[in-house]
């Protein structure tokens, strides 16, 4: 099983469709994590114009670029929701690579990940409920899902592991494959 899950993550690293990796709602990713991603017509880019790698929107004919985050630390890798709504992305504003989720203006960012792993690479699920992200939280690149529909609905976020949660938390749960 994990050398299919590492021909899986392989090929979603040299921007290969995942469309064979099926998760509770449907497919986890459309494309590669390389690949800007889009949905109702906003292409969500990563760019550093002025030195420091930011995410940006723009139409997709290339106009209307809009900077949506102006923080100094590196942020990339964005993963737009299919309603277009939020944005998923990878920061290292903690000093350590995490997942992020905002509005798709850039208000209200959200730290997803606390772990002291990389985590990074996020990805939506077609209808926007499960968000697949890769994590280096014991040693090895693995591909770990959240339910990011109950961290959309107001539920609590914070570090999460192995799809426990500690007790008397209401966060989302967040599974690894294997």
């Amino acid at each position: 099983m994990r050398s299919i899950l590492a021909l899986v993550v392989a090929l979603a690293l040299v921007g290969c469709s995942s469309e064979a990796l099926v998760g509770p709602d449907g497919p986890l990713a459309r494309g590669g994590p390389l690949a800007p991603a889009s949905a109702e017509g906003k292409i969500a880019f990563a760019s550093s114009p002025s030195g420091n790698l930011d995410i940006w929107l723009m139409d997709p004919d290339g106009s209307n670029a809009t900077n949506v985050t102006s923080h100094a630390a590196t942020d990339y890798l964005p993963s737009l929701s299919p309603d277009g709504t939020k944005i998923a992305f990878a920061s290292d504003r903690d000093g350590n690579l995490e997942v992020y989720l905002m509005d798709a203006d850039g208000a209200n960012p959200v730290r997803l990940t606390t772990d002291a792993g990389i985590d990074g690479f996020p990805d939506w699920s077609p209808i926007g409920l499960t968000l697949a992200f890769n994590s280096r939280r014991d040693g090895n690149t693995e591909l770990y899902l959240m339910d990011i529909g109950r961290c959309i609905a107001g539920a609590a976020v914070g570090s999460v592991s192995s799809g426990m949660a500690p007790s008397g938390t209401s966060r989302p749960p967040c599974l690894r494959l294997t």
